[in-house]
């Protein structure tokens, strides 16, 4: 997408979506509705799923040593718990939440959470923790057709 846009570079996109300001409540409800509206079924599933990627960046949030089953190995990684819809139409990533690791809400970390633009009051959650938020939320949206929900990995 961002290759498409005349002078437009991978790195752009990457500044694009660090520094642009999101409306997220409005971001997730337009996505929600799209993917409801196109692929939604009585008898979709909704699956939450654990995953992690390789990040030694120091800009970058939540990035720590940690293990990932997706990784199968323990290393300097960003990790999320996703939430995606499927039904006989297709499949959709409709939601994520990021997994902020415990030694990141230590004093050691303030300079490194202050230049990566978290906030100051960021709870410990763990992932189910995190899952069942997501399902929560989706839930009181009302507008996933389905009514199957299931775990991996958390």
């Amino acid at each position: 997408m961002a290759l498409r846009v005349a002078g437009g570079t991978i790195r752009g996109r990457q500044r694009c979506r660090s520094d642009a300001v999101w409306e997220e409540d409005l971001r997730r409800t337009t996505d929600h509705g799209l993917v409801a509206d196109e692929m939604g079924a009585p008898d979709g599933v909704l699956r939450c799923a654990e995953s992690g990627l390789v990040n030694k960046g120091k800009d970058a949030v939540g990035v720590a040593r940690q293990s990932w089953g997706s990784l199968g190995q323990v290393d300097h990684a960003q990790g999320g718990v996703f939430a995606a819809d499927a039904s006989r139409h297709g499949d959709a990533l409709v939601e994520k939440r990021l997994v902020m690791p415990e030694s990141w809400l230590a004093e050691a970390y303030t300079d490194r959470r202050h230049t990566c633009n978290v906030p100051d009051e960021v709870p410990l959650h763990t992932k189910p923790q995190l899952a069942v938020a997501m399902v929560r939320s989706i839930r009181h949206e009302g507008r996933r057709p389905g009514t199957s929900r299931v775990a991996d990995g958390l």
